[in-house]
């Protein structure tokens, strides 16, 4: 159904992505989910966006440095100790669903894999899953 016809199907919510990262790489994703924003704007998935990067105070940065100690056991490509948690919220007017939209913005943090054509090696999909290059986990705030 569409969400201009049936407002009250719009959903208004905060998607906050807690990540694992060094400050250069951190200050980088502003940026990038805001030319994605403009991408679904377009495409008509969201009617508007609002992207913010802070530092929480109640993050699970415990658990994001054991991924990341887990993930890259052997030789950790950025020193962990040179690694904050910041959060990545965007508060979103979706007209899809928000776990869509949650999914498209999650895609910035996760490398995409390259799949082989073969059907039968693709029923074994783990295998080639990439890392994320900083651990993250997301929250979605529904505001009505």
């Amino acid at each position: 159904m569409d969400s201009s016809v049936y407002p009250d199907l719009m959903s208004i919510a905060s998607i906050h992505f807690d990540v694992l990262a060094p400050e250069p790489a951190a200050k980088l994703l502003p940026q990038r989910f805001k030319d994605l924003s403009a991408l679904l704007i377009e495409k008509g998935m969201i009617e508007e966006a609002e992207v913010e990067l802070s530092i929480p105070r109640n993050a699970l940065e415990t658990e994001l440095r054991a991924v990341y100690l887990e993930t890259y056991e052997e030789l950790p490509p950025v020193d962990p100790e040179s690694m904050r948690v910041y959060r990545l919220s965007v508060d979103v007017h979706a007209k899809a669903s928000l776990n869509q939209v949650a999914m498209l913005y999650s895609r910035l943090l996760t490398p995409p894999a390259s799949l082989p054509n073969d059907p039968v090696a693709l029923a074994d999909e783990e295998q080639f899953e990439q890392p994320a290059p900083y651990p993250w986990f997301v929250n979605i705030e529904a505001k009505r």
